[in-house]
């Protein structure tokens, strides 16, 4: 079971999950935790999404570079 070092809030709210301590003594918290799991609940569209804009930006930064004839011939993406 994965275990995270975690930073809150002054109101006790988990606002950063780490897989490694950022400071001795930090908070660590099993996965299934339930402060663990409501934080990546809230969170996983946020991801995804960021995730979904930066494929985006890169398709169209080689759209781009295509239409230019700015990519080196053997540039495979």
């Amino acid at each position: 079971m994965k275990n995270y070092y975690i930073k809150r809030d002054k109101n006790k709210k988990i606002i950063a999950l780490f897989a490694r301590p950022q400071y001795e003594g930090q908070e660590k918290l099993k996965e299934t935790h339930k402060d663990v799991v409501a934080f990546q609940k809230k969170n996983a569209l946020t991801f995804d999404n960021e995730n979904k804009i930066t494929q985006e930006i890169r398709r169209l930064a080689i759209e781009s570079l295509k239409s230019k004839n700015e990519l080196p011939p053997d540039f495979e993406g």
